[in-house]
Parts: structure tokens; C-alpha cells; sequence
């Protein structure tokens, strides 16, 4: 039987949008081992970051069971843009598409703690998996055409009724999501005439139950980023949650915890 994983929440009304961020202190060593294995492209070293929305959401278990992460991915379309749109100069300008097909990771998760081997070969079958799936989805030379039909089927009717509308219900299995921003130096120029930009950076207002994770880079620094609402979480069970993430890839690629 397959269980569908989601993130711990707790119950409240609609808070205040919060920022949490974990900045990498050796990404040179973090992006050499993904050069090492078959994670070569620069934008899919963010898949590394998709087990922990996994691994680490996972509780304590009596009895294994099967869960499955489902989620989808959103695709940069900056550099198909026409000057200056996909540039430094017109940097408040994000585009994406989504992609056609779900993603879908089903992993085992078994009581008291798996063996270090183990839990490596889960971690890059993880891995291999993403980068598949995230390669399919670039590389989609039909996805131009098709984003339209997929934007629609994916944006609901609202109903005709007098406004304000009702605020919605709270999702109940919330899931984290992860964006990556890249190379944040190409959107945002580092210096414009006597300014100096110190720490550029980007999320979502995260407004639901669940965590918007944004991988990016600036001035050579890696940073993760979640956006999460006060209402469901607090600093100290994300920055928890980044913490034991992190762990979980440096344990994967084997830079030690």
C-alpha cells in the first residue's frame, strides 16, 4: 500500500509571510561531487535538495509502509525571452511554465534507522530519478505548445458568487516544493553605477500549509531559501527542517555531516 507523505502543520488562521535561509559554506565541494556522479548540469544539482522534502518529512514508523512524494516542476523560461526580458536589465520579471507530467518518487521507509549503504543507494536512486525526469522536461522540444492547455486545466473556475469570496480551507497534506533560481547574478547585476548589490534573493509569498524551498546563488554564495507562512510553522521547526535536509545530502555525497 502507498501512503502519500506530506508535511507537518499545525492549525491556525493566515499569518505572515516568513523567509528562513541556510546559505552553503562549501558549495565548491557540494557542486565537484555532483560533477563526479551523473548529476553534471550546473540547474540539476537542485534535484539533490528534492529528497529532503522525503526524507526528512517522513515520522517515526511502527511498521514499513510505501510513500510516495508528488509534485511538479516549473520550468525557467528566461532564456527563450527576447532582450532585455531574459536580462540584468529587466531583473523583476520571473517566467515559467510547468511541466506536463507529475512527478512522482516512491521510496520504503522502514522503522529505526537504516544502514549508511543503504540509505546512500535510496539517496542517489533518488537522484538518478530527478535527473531523468528534470532533463525530460528541458529537453521537451513539444512543451512550448502544449503550456497553454496545461495552465488552464490547472487554474479552477471561481464560483459566481458575491465578493469576498470565502477564504479557503488549509491544505491538509501539505508538500514542499523546491524552485531554482541558479545563477541569481544573470537576473540581478551584482553592480548598477555606484551601487553594489550585497545579497540578492527571491521566494514566493507563501500563503498555504506547506514550504517553498528557492535554490539559488549570488557573488559565488549558495543559499537555500523557505518561504513558509507563521500561521502553519515557525523559524525554529524550518530551520530544523533545513538542517536535517542538508544532512541527509552531504551524508548522499559523501562531504561528511
Amino acid at each position: 500500500m502507498t501512503s502519500y507523505e506530506s508535511l507537518t502543520w499545525r492549525q491556525a488562521s493566515p499569518g505572515i509571510w516568513q523567509r528562513g535561509i541556510d546559505e552553503i559554506e562549501e558549495p565548491a565541494s557540494l557542486l565537484t561531487a555532483c560533477k563526479a556522479r551523473p548529476v553534471s548540469h550546473p540547474r540539476t544539482s537542485s534535484t539533490l535538495l528534492r529528497p529532503w522534502s522525503i526524507v526528512t518529512c517522513s515520522p517515526c514508523l511502527r511498521a514499513p509502509r510505501r510513500v510516495r512524494y508528488i509534485n511538479y516542476i516549473l520550468r525557467n523560461e528566461r532564456a527563450g525571452c527576447a532582450e532585455p526580458f531574459g536580462t540584468s536589465k529587466h531583473p523583476a520579471a520571473l517566467y515559467h511554465s510547468v511541466s506536463g507530467q507529475s512527478l512522482v518518487v516512491d521510496m520504503d521507509i522502514t522503522p529505526g534507522k537504516a544502514d549508511a549503504a543503504t540509505r546512500k543507494e535510496e539517496f542517489h536512486s533518488i537522484v538518478r530519478h530527478m535527473s531523468e525526469f528534470y532533463n525530460e522536461v528541458r529537453n521537451d522540444s513539444e512543451h512550448a505548445a502544449l503550456v497553454p492547455d496545461l495552465w488552464a486545466m490547472g487554474t479552477p473556475e471561481l464560483p459566481l458568487v458575491p465578493r469576498p469570496l470565502p477564504v479557503p480551507a488549509p491544505n491538509s497534506h501539505p508538500s514542499v516544493s523546491i524552485s531554482s533560481m541558479g545563477r541569481v547574478d544573470t537576473i540581478v547585476s551584482p553592480r548598477t553605477g555606484a551601487f553594489d548589490v550585497l545579497d540578492a534573493w527571491v521566494t514566493g509569498e507563501e500563503l498555504g500549509t506547506g514550504l517553498g524551498i528557492f535554490l539559488g546563488s549570488f557573488k559565488g554564495r549558495l543559499c537555500v531559501s523557505a518561504a513558509y507562512n507563521d500561521a502553519w510553522h515557525n523559524e525554529a521547526g524550518v530551520s530544523d527542517f533545513l538542517q536535517r535536509a542538508k544532512d541527509v545530502v552531504w551524508a548522499g555525497m559523501d562531504l561528511g555531516v
